[in-house]
């Protein structure tokens, strides 16, 4: 079992998954849990020339949140290898005690693990884009129907 799990989600927690993850982590014994909420940030930085902002850039507000560019500038390339203005990922811990800087690195880490694509700097942390795939093929399945949950299948 693992020491610390934890969990990305596009809206906030509400008291009840909170309460629920709680327990779990308890009953599991896990030593950390942190519960992250992350969504695609409205705000925008900026900086001198051209280019957009270099990918990995974070601007932390406090402890437990902050915004971090999942895609960006590439300096090993010296291009930008995306057709539109990035925008940031915005993260808030809303349980846990990992450091806001920590979750940004982890964040754009996660936003690398995709190994069925050669893309290497997707917009979203692996966490949201493997749920949001596998929500999008289970959208299909008639009710009713039995699912092989075996995660190949929706890779």
């Amino acid at each position: 079992m693992p020491a610390r799990l934890v969990m990305h989600k596009t809206s906030y927690f509400n008291a009840d998954e909170k309460a629920g993850f709680r327990q779990t982590a308890e009953n599991e014994k896990l030593n950390v849990l942190d519960l992250v909420s992350v969504r695609r940030s409205g705000a925008r930085l900026l900086r001198a020339g051209n280019s957009p902002m270099v990918r990995g850039t974070a601007m932390l507000f406090d402890d437990k949140s902050g915004i971090v560019y999942l895609k960006g500038t590439v300096p090993y390339f010296q291009i930008y290898p995306g057709a539109y203005i990035p925008r940031a990922l915005e993260f808030i811990r809303e349980e846990g005690e990992t450091s806001a800087a920590d979750l940004a690195r982890e964040l754009l880490g996660l936003s690398k693990l995709n190994f069925n694509n050669t893309q290497f700097d997707s917009g979203d942390p692996i966490t949201v884009r493997a749920a949001r795939r596998v929500g999008d093929i289970l959208k299909h399945v008639p009710s009713g129907r039995k699912i092989n949950a075996r995660f190949r299948y929706f890779t």
